[in-house]
């Protein structure tokens, strides 16, 4: 019985919920681990397109179906670069600017849960709540990456699918 229990224990420590092996030995294994999904398996590139961002450092894949926008803004002297996926009246937005803009960010949404997660082998935040703006319902997952923050921003499969393909290069 101990023999069993040793090796449940060492099991959880290796594996996700969902039987995914943890990416990197020094990402606390409590937290929910999103493993980039093209390190699995190539991407089916008949359901997945591929944005590449080398300036701000960063992959993402996206439906085939998607309209995809990109545009930059300046906050001050801040500049905010945004992608925007939307398919099927669903939107997520992925942002990369500088990590003074967090306080920002985190106004923007009221907060019902906020835990840290792992993106790509990278310790993340996610929080859910909802739109200050507006109330609707929203996830939100910050990112840092040297001087800069990367969120990425929506609700359901489509937002799910983006973290799990999110790839930092």
């Amino acid at each position: 019985m101990l023999v069993v229990v040793t090796f449940m224990l060492i099991g959880v420590y290796f594996l996700r919920l969902d039987g995914t092996e943890l990416v990197d030995d020094n990402i606390d294994p409590n937290l929910v681990i999103y493993k980039s999904k093209v390190a699995d398996a190539a991407v089916d590139t008949q359901s997945m397109m591929q944005y590449n961002n080398a300036d701000y450092g960063f992959n993402l894949f996206y439906p085939v179906n998607s309209q995809i926008t990109t545009q930059s803004s300046a906050e001050g002297e801040l500049e905010i670069f945004t992608v925007n996926i939307e398919k099927d009246d669903n939107e997520v937005t992925v942002n990369a600017m500088p990590v003074e803009m967090e306080g920002f960010i985190r106004t923007s949404i009221t907060i019902n849960e906020e835990y840290d997660i792992a993106v790509d082998q990278r310790e993340a935040v996610r929080i859910d709540g909802s739109s200050v703006k507006d109330g609707t319902d929203m996830s939100l997952v910050i990112i840092e990456k040297g001087e800069n923050l990367i969120t990425i921003q929506g609700t359901g499969q489509n937002f799910e699918d983006i973290i799990s393909y999110f790839e930092i290069i």
